[in-house]
């Protein structure tokens, strides 16, 4: 007797999503008390990054549990393993690459080559793909950078 895999999943997973709504409404309420505009004025780009990357964190996290064991080794190499392979080593790559081609030039109007753009830009999908954390990052300095012609998509 006893629950089906489903059942439990799908319960775990749903209390696992409770807990990450209540962080992202500590994270309003943090943002709300220090008066963090680029969370209010793109409030709905704010929201979707959110609802994409928690479900998608939650079922990472499920997905790489399978690689450990042990409880210890996965509680000792999990954040490791997202931190710094799964968002630090990409972004440092991608960073490298970029400063690689640019070099010590001080010439603003120099481009990337195409192929090494679309290099990079390929780079950055899978590493999206790959990890959450990634993406997640990534759709926050996509909205920082580009504030102003941002602002007025979502409103």
């Amino acid at each position: 007797m006893g629950l089906r895999k489903s059942t439990y999943w799908l319960g775990t997973f749903l209390f696992d999503l409770v807990i990450f709504f209540l962080n992202v409404i500590l994270f309003i309420v943090v943002s709300a008390a220090l008066d963090l505009n680029i969370v209010f004025d793109n409030w709905l780009r704010a929201i979707l990054c959110f609802l994409i990357f928690g479900p998608a964190q939650i079922l990472f996290a499920y997905n790489m549990g399978f690689i450990f064991n042990k409880l210890e080794n996965a509680l000792k190499l999990f954040t490791i393993f997202c931190f710094f392979i799964l968002f630090c080593l990409p972004n440092i790559f991608v960073a490298f690459l970029c400063f690689v081609y640019f070099g010590d030039h001080d010439d603003p109007t120099r481009e990337l080559s195409k192929s090494l753009e679309t290099f990079i830009k390929v780079l950055e999908v899978v590493f999206s793909v790959i990890s959450p954390f990634y993406a997640f990052f990534n759709a926050y300095i996509f909205t920082a950078n580009n504030y102003e012609s941002v602002k007025g998509l979502f409103k």
